[in-house]
């Protein structure tokens, strides 16, 4: 089989392409023409070559993708709760962990839950997003700077606090009664 023809046939996708079935089309036709009746005989039934190695290609992207974000929310370990006094109590020995405690609730003291928190960095990369369970919020964060909004019917709330290296930041967000 002329090298042209194995090329071509290799650039198609065929692997048979040193199979003695495919040499008798290689020497009365065109190379075209051989590596098109090869790809007929033994992959009919398969993508092509480029197909497939496409299909590797946007696979693999979406998966680092897919990666690169959850890596992104997990770089932040957290926790959420403390809906009653056993869950609150149980966040308490736990805080030791952690470095940041956000506690919401109404100006009236009533605990606050299902509040979206957005946590940024002073470079304003997203560092948390989530919504909280309950009323407290404990996250352990890199020493550093940053912007903390807490959305709640509607009402959003924004702080700042600096996260030192050990020790434990406490952050409240208090809302109006609505009255």
């Amino acid at each position: 089989m002329k090298a042209e023809v194995r090329d071509r046939m290799l650039r198609t996708g065929c692997v048979a392409s040193t199979r003695a079935c495919c040499a008798d089309v290689s020497s009365s036709t065109s190379p075209a023409h051989t590596a098109s009746v090869c790809a007929a005989k033994h992959h009919a039934d398969e993508p092509s070559a480029l197909v497939k190695t496409s299909f590797r290609l946007a696979i693999a992207a979406i998966a680092l993708l897919t990666l690169a974000v959850t890596a992104r929310a997990a770089d932040v370990t957290h926790i959420s709760g403390g809906i009653g006094s056993t869950e609150r109590d149980e966040l308490r020995t736990k805080e030791r962990e952690y470095n940041l405690k956000i506690i919401t609730a109404m100006k009236s003291g009533d605990y606050r839950s299902g509040v979206q928190i957005v946590i940024e960095s002073s470079t304003k990369e997203r560092m948390l997003e989530t919504t909280m369970a309950g009323p407290i919020l404990l996250a352990k964060l890199p020493p550093g700077s940053y912007t903390i909004t807490a959305t709640a019917s509607g009402q959003t709330l924004t702080q700042t606090v600096a996260i030192e290296a050990q020790g434990l930041k406490q952050v409240d967000f208090r809302w109006g009664d609505g009255r």
